[in-house]
């Protein structure tokens, strides 16, 4: 690519950005109070949780706001930063520059000519976020938790899963009952057992195994959830992951009509940027 090329599309990138910008991630609703015969469901913060400043942020300020909306249970996001150290992220490219780029909202149409590269533990925490956000590492989670013991962290860490869930469980002390690691292949299973951990998620995403083999693998092991995309949620996976014992989860919901779907189907919980469980 040229120069001027290049020049010329980040320029359109600025255009297009300042015509339609209504902020990275910005919710177009307020939170919506799961109530009725929907309150019954399990619902968990999706990345930190969402804030009207935008859904993926992983941010204290996402955090704080679950505790207020009183989820139970937080799912957040781990990236390995270049010093080998945990920081919550969602990754090291468009999500981060979105969040994190001092370019604010023209971030993210800009990040195609800008690829990143993770960074270290002390250049991420000293990034001065956009909308007066604040970035985590694994310290400050810890922090966050021993601040409110009622609170459970579900994990999703996109690398070396089995290495990161090592280092938390050194580092995390008595709060290490509190974590609910998510693995993605079934030989994950027996080592995040061998770590102490109490509650494990199969979340298959990323999983090629069929329904069958999740079947089996459930009547095999203990699990506090199975986890699988909305748009492979049928009644027949849910009743067989029942028999066995383990409630199926889905991800991520952000309406009472999709929530309905599933309660229709038994599933027991919703991964959400902005369901909210009804006080």
């Amino acid at each position: 690519m040229s120069k001027m090329t290049r020049n010329a599309l980040i320029a359109l990138a600025l255009l297009l950005s300042l015509s339609a910008f209504t902020g990275p991630g910005r919710f177009d609703t307020a939170p919506i109070p799961l109530t009725g015969s929907l309150s019954g469901m399990t619902l968990l913060a999706h990345a930190g949780g969402g804030i009207p400043e935008g859904k993926y942020s992983n941010t204290l300020e996402a955090f704080k706001s679950s505790v207020r909306h009183n989820y139970k249970l937080i799912e957040t996001d781990f990236s390995w930063t270049k010093s080998g150290e945990l920081v919550l992220t969602h990754d090291w490219g468009q999500r981060h520059y979105e969040y994190y780029s001092s370019w604010s909202f023209l971030a993210p149409a800009l990040a195609p000519f800008f690829p990143q590269q993770a960074k270290t533990r002390a250049d991420f925490m000293a990034i001065k976020m956009n909308m007066g956000l604040h970035q985590m590492d694994l310290a400050a989670l810890l922090s966050f938790m021993r601040a409110h013991p009622g609170k459970k962290i579900v994990t999703d860490i996109k690398e070396n899963n089995i290495k990161a869930l090592t280092k938390i469980a050194k580092l995390a002390g008595d709060l290490k009952s509190r974590f609910i690691p998510q693995i993605y292949a079934p030989g994950e299973y027996n080592k995040v057992k061998a770590l102490g951990y109490e509650a494990i998620i199969f979340t298959a995403y990323r999983s090629p195994l069929s329904d069958a083999a999740l079947v089996e693998f459930l009547g095999q092991n203990k699990l506090f959830a199975l986890t699988i995309p909305a748009r492979r949620v049928s009644a027949k996976l849910v009743k067989a992951a029942k028999a066995h014992n383990t409630p199926v989860f889905t991800h991520t919901l952000n309406t009472k009509k999709e929530a309905r779907k599933m309660a229709d189907m038994d599933v027991a919980g919703i991964y959400t940027d902005y369901l909210v469980p009804a006080r």
